[in-house]
């Protein structure tokens, strides 16, 4: 016990209340100004609090049956842990829902950034299975009206030529041969490196110019 604590047990069994209060007053200060529980309460701004539920709980109880600072840092502990804990610093993890959408808005910022190539649209979407679900909703309507990029001349001059190409010759006129995709429409041939071809047809695709 204390040194204090036996002090204070003396002063009540001899029924001084006077010497109790003075020592009483005199191992809570040292408690709260010497003690590493103590400096803790005191850091954290619970000094009060403390002297509060202390008197809550050991209040009625007489000096000469409880080991006096032995009670102070029972009290301490259970006040630091039960209020005075910090806050974790840690941000809050995002849900797997929030998490997919935030990838949808990815792809389709990604899709609707003129500067952004579809290779790089495309890498982005086949890194993970996780991507490859949001490319699907990415390209569903967007619940919020928004404007939206429209195909340039050149796109659907292509995807015409894709259109008209597989209408009179078969799907089968679109299939790469020796590196190159030649697309027949009337007497006209037009010749794309296959790696352009898919390129441009994913974005026709994605602006629905495909019948």
């Amino acid at each position: 016990m204390n040194e204090l604590s036996q002090q204070i047990a003396i002063a009540a069994q001899e029924g001084d209340p006077n010497k109790v209060y003075e020592l009483s007053r005199e191992a809570t200060e040292q408690f709260l100004h010497e003690s590493e529980l103590g400096r803790e309460l005191q850091a954290r701004g619970g000094e009060k609090r403390f002297i509060q539920v202390f008197e809550e709980r050991f209040g009625n109880v007489s000096p000469a049956t409880i080991p006096f600072w032995e009670s102070l840092e029972e009290c301490a502990q259970d006040l630091i842990a039960a209020e005075l804990a910090p806050e974790s610093t840690e941000p809050a993890k995002p849900s797997a829902d929030q998490e997919h959408a935030a990838r949808v808005q990815e792809l389709r910022r990604l899709m609707e950034d003129p500067t952004i190539l579809t290779s790089e649209v495309r890498a982005q979407r086949r890194s993970s299975p996780e991507y490859e679900r949001a490319w699907i909703d990415a390209n569903q309507s967007d619940p919020e009206p928004r404007s939206r990029p429209l195909p340039n001349g050149d796109l659907q001059k292509f995807a015409h030529l894709v259109n008209e190409s597989t209408r009179v010759n078969g799907i089968a006129s679109i299939k790469p041969m020796a590196g190159l995709v030649t697309l027949r429409v009337g007497e006209k041939r037009y010749e794309y490196p296959a790696r352009e071809f898919s390129s441009k047809y994913e974005d026709a695709v994605n602006f629905g110019l495909i019948r």
